[in-house]
């Protein structure tokens, strides 16, 4: 997909700042070239000419920028540090041409602005699950390169949580979720002061036909096994995949990570009730059909999964507690030397003939003291 034909990235000569003219800050860190051409063509410069002099719109896709950058860029680069979101901006709207128009407008007053918008309205939407909720239905974004996430937007004045999220669904999806919304059925998570809620949907069928009722907003739609999800940067279950893998990085759904060890919680809590909600336990004793052995062997796979999280949150917790306790420390150094020093004495008595000369006279005269010889 081609570019706007003035959505050129700009790349500072030597000596230029990336930062617009009103803004006086230096910034404390100058992200390279290469990652910001990186950044913005991923985010940035495929926004609709429409939607380009809504800053507030250009500051969500910044944000975004802003999020894979900390994520995905810093922590496998020792040499990048990172920086806060008013200089992550100055830093992108310095790089990308047709941003480069606002420089007369303060880069904190932009923000300032977005913030008020963005601390004032929520976003709400669904987490689309099929009947055996083992697969989840992912959306991605019409100017995005191979990020998913789930069906969400904001809500409009005076309307309901549920109403919100199954517009949206409906809009992005042409799936009209609006009867099979519960109220109780959510997973809520706030970014950077930002409210998102996304009610937990079941029964959607694998079959269903979806055709999005928006131009220029969803790209594709693909159902994904809620086991090959990515429960956190570092998880390598998408490009691996329990069952052949969806051959993707983590990365492409760091807009989804947040959501997945809720939501597979909530789902082993679902499969571990009966039709009325009771325990299983009952029905242990009559013969478990196809369906009921997936259901069991996935609850299984649930709750192991989040068993593990659990012990590698208490592991790297016991660590850092051992690493920076100075008494730990120091009982460590004072044993290791400890025991250096009585290596290093056993060996000097064993080695030293004053030593073996001492222990044979020793050894001869206990000898001849008893009426013996020594050889």
């Amino acid at each position: 997909m081609q570019a706007h034909e003035d959505s050129k990235i700009a790349s500072p000569g030597p000596g230029s700042s990336s930062f617009p003219k009103s803004s006086t800050s230096t910034p404390s860190f100058r992200i390279p070239t290469d990652i910001l051409d990186d950044l913005c063509s991923r985010f940035i410069i495929n926004i609709p000419e429409e939607e380009r002099q809504d800053l507030i719109r250009v500051c969500f896709q910044v944000e975004l920028a802003h999020w894979f950058y900390i994520d995905f860029y810093c922590p496998d680069n020792a040499n990048l540090r990172s920086v806060g979101m008013k200089e992550f901006t100055a830093q992108v709207f310095g790089h990308c041409s047709f941003l480069m128009e606002e420089e007369e407008r303060s880069v904190e007053r932009i923000l300032d602005e977005w913030r008020e918008y963005k601390m004032a309205v929520p976003t709400y939407g669904a987490i689309m699950l099929d009947t055996a909720m083992e697969s989840v239905l992912l959306v991605q974004g019409f100017w995005s390169k191979v990020s998913w996430g789930f069906p969400k937007g904001k809500v409009n004045e005076e309307e309901s949580a549920t109403r919100c999220a199954a517009r949206e669904v409906l809009e992005e999806t042409g799936f009209d979720v609006d009867a099979l919304i519960n109220d109780d059925d959510y997973v809520e998570y706030a970014l950077n002061g930002q409210t998102i809620r996304l009610y937990i949907v079941t029964g959607v069928p694998l079959d269903a036909e979806f055709a999005p009722r928006t131009r220029n907003e969803i790209r594709a739609l693909q159902w994904f096994a809620i086991a090959d999800l990515p429960a956190h940067k570092k998880d390598t279950a998408a490009a691996r995949g329990a069952g052949g893998g969806v051959g993707l990085n983590p990365n492409s759904f760091f807009m989804v990570i947040p959501f997945v060890k809720p939501l597979r919680r909530w789902i082993s809590n679902q499969l571990g009730k009966g039709g009325d909600g009771q325990q299983t336990g009952r029905q242990r004793s009559r013969t478990l059909d196809d369906t009921d052995r997936q259901k069991q062997k996935q609850r299984q796979y649930f709750a192991q999964q989040n068993q593990n999280a659990l012990n590698e949150s208490q592991t790297l917790r016991n660590a850092r507690h051992t690493a920076s306790s100075p008494r730990s420390r120091g009982r460590g150094t004072r044993g290791t030397r400890e025991r250096h020093e009585s290596i290093k004495e056993h060996k000097e008595d064993r080695c030293s003939p004053v030593s073996a000369t001492k222990q044979k006279k020793e050894v001869s005269r206990d000898s001849a003291a008893g009426g013996g010889s020594a050889e």
